[in-house]
């Protein structure tokens, strides 16, 4: 049966989502929470993801389908959902992710309760081709974040506001009267749209609350796939921190310690991932020449980064040549990868360790060891393939940088 006065509007943005779409759905329509309304905005799908999305729509008059006729992006098929969602609160769940059955009844009644106009939950990850989700804590530090069944704000958390979670906006949900008083909007991207979004949320919402259960399980996306779509979408992601940084000087928000540390770390995910030398060089002269000031970049004192190295980085991009950087973050990929290699040979002799670990835990350690391994191949191709591009004169020599762990 339909639902008139929702209490929560789930918001799915699709673009040719045929695969993943169906067991997103099926997860929500299975919420042990009746009164809500799911609103599908199809940004223009080339395949079959409207014949899905109609299936649902038949199936359960709590679903509704928007379609933009012709493609805009994925930032602003979320901006659209807000414009037909009839509820008080708002979740923006992506196509191929799934959630704990009692995530909308959980997320619901602690919004409630507290009267928070943002609440994060708690994530765990499924990569493509595996069968058991690993633990995903940097989505919500909990450490960061007062007392449990506290409520906290820009004011009273100045120093982790934007450090207690991701801008990854598919494990919150906001408040409609926060949305409509601050304008909140997506930006026109299909990746990094919620930048803007989420950042603004977090500074100006005048109550933020945490679920530290896992409600939310996040598809993640392939690395390989990473790496051949950023040439396309880099600019877009280092756009919507531009983007962010304007919002919050203009509603006056601006922290700019902790928006530097926070766009930093951010800024050395996005390199790490780029493997093609041309495209890595554009990029960093990209940031160079045209974003530093507006992203606040070296702004931040060493005790504001996630990792006590970003502040090296951050000398290398204001004052280096691309191949500076890169070869900056491939010295610190080594040490990464040694303190991994050394973590690994010691687990694997303390057999006490790991009986009393969660297999979780220990599978998630070995991602991580694997990863690091495949970066560090793409690197040092890299840096080898930028140096011969790109004029590289030895008064640019790094070895200065190199003093911190």
């Amino acid at each position: 049966m339909p639902v008139s006065n929702p209490d929560i509007s789930v918001i799915v943005p699709v673009r040719n989502a045929e695969q993943r779409l169906g067991r997103t759905l099926e997860s929500v329509l299975a919420q042990t929470f009746y009164n809500f309304e799911i609103v599908v905005v199809d940004d223009a799908s080339t395949d079959a993801t409207p014949n899905v999305v109609a299936a649902f729509e038949a199936q359960d008059e709590r679903v509704h389908a928007v379609r933009h006729e012709q493609p805009k992006s994925l930032g602003e098929a979320c901006n659209t959902g807000v414009e037909y969602a009839l509820a008080p609160y708002f979740l923006f769940w992506n196509a191929g992710d799934t959630f704990s059955q009692n995530a909308l009844e959980s997320l619901f009644a602690r919004m409630s309760e507290t009267q928070a106009e943002v609440c994060v939950c708690g994530v765990e990850e499924l990569r493509e081709g595996d069968d058991v989700p690993t633990p995903a804590a940097w989505y919500l530090k909990t450490r960061f974040v007062p007392a449990e069944n506290a409520v906290f704000n820009r004011a009273t958390n100045p120093e982790r506001i934007l450090d207690f979670t991701t801008t990854d906006v598919w494990n919150k949900a906001f408040s409609r009267e926060l949305v409509e008083r601050e304008g909140l909007r997506f930006a026109a991207a299909d990746f990094d749209g919620d930048v803007p979004f989420t950042i603004a949320a977090l500074s100006s919402a005048e109550t933020v609350t945490c679920l530290p259960e896992v409600l939310v399980c996040h598809m993640k996306e392939d690395g390989d796939r990473l790496a051949k779509r950023l040439p396309q979408t880099w600019r877009a992601t280092v756009d919507a921190w531009v983007a962010a940084a304007k919002g919050l000087d203009e509603r006056d928000m601006l922290l700019e310690r902790q928006f530097a540390a926070k766009t930093t770390g951010n800024l050395v995910y996005l390199l790490r991932n780029i493997s093609d030398a041309e495209t890595f060089a554009e990029a960093v002269s990209y940031i160079q020449n045209e974003c530093l000031d507006s992203l606040h970049i070296g702004k931040a004192e060493d005790g504001d980064y996630t990792a006590s190295w970003h502040s090296d980085f951050v000398a290398a991009l204001r004052f280096g040549t691309p191949v500076d950087v890169m070869a900056y973050l491939q010295w610190r990929n080594y040490r990464q990868l040694e303190a991994a290699n050394a973590r690994q040979r010691v687990l694997a002799k303390d057999t006490t360790w790991k009986r009393n670990q969660d297999a979780k835990t220990i599978t998630a350690l070995e991602q991580r060891l694997h990863e690091l391994e495949a970066r560090n191949g793409q690197l040092e191709a890299a840096v080898e393939q930028l140096q011969s591009s790109v004029a590289y004169k030895a008064e640019h020599a790094i070895g200065s940088l190199f003093k911190k762990d």
